[in-house]
């Protein structure tokens, strides 16, 4: 019965982004930080370190492998957090859904990596922050499927955190890759970077 509870209790969770707090997450299981398996809800509070700190990955860690988790959004700098306890084995959730994941910006040094489960990543075309060229070479090296909303910037995308309905899915990945602008770990685009990349997405 404690195994069925929890798994109904951790039905959906997120980690958070940079400066953000589990709450901004709007997600019920959000509205508390989780500190211990003890606790009925929660989601991990992270640091807002320029780097993702050996707590927060313990953190992240612990939370992966204690709970029975059914669906993980993981937005921005937490996309990084989660990417990064999973490459170093943490448990994987049934669903996980990378929502503008900045695991290619100055948070972590990790490479893409093949990812067994269900789930997609999900970008805004007006990004400005983590470029859509990044999500396209996360798809084609995790197998999850690449959702573009061309209207969104890096805030607004959260609307659309665990759903695809109304993106438009990107399936030619390495055209993706080749054509997209690329402003690197930095997270500051110029203006026409940011042109190229929704008049690319809105074609």
């Amino acid at each position: 019965m404690k195994h069925l509870k929890t798994f109904e209790r951790f039905d959906k969770v997120a980690f958070h982004g940079y400066m953000m707090t589990p709450k901004d997450m709007r997600l019920p299981d959000c509205q508390a930080e989780w500190e211990s398996p003890e606790q009925e809800t929660g989601c991990p509070l992270f640091s807002s370190e320029k780097k993702i700190t050996s707590e927060d990955l313990q953190k992240a860690t612990e939370y992966l492998n204690k709970e029975e988790i059914k669906t993980i959004i993981g937005y921005s700098r937490g996309g990084a957090i989660l990417l990064s306890a999973l490459k170093k084995g943490a448990k994987m959730p049934e669903n996980i859904y990378l929502v503008a994941p900045a695991w290619s910006r100055q948070w972590a040094d990790i490479e893409a990596f093949p990812i067994r489960c269900a789930g997609a990543i999900i970008h805004g075309g007006k990004d400005d922050k983590v470029p859509l060229k990044h999500s396209a070479i996360l798809a084609k090296a995790s197998g999850l499927p690449l959702y573009v909303f061309p209207e969104c910037d890096h805030i607004r995308i959260l609307k659309h955190k665990d759903s695809i309905q109304g993106g438009k899915r990107i399936e030619d990945l390495d055209r993706a890759i080749a054509e997209l602008p690329d402003w690197g770990r930095t997270g500051v685009a110029a203006p026409e970077q940011i042109e190229q990349q929704y008049s690319w997405c809105s074609k």
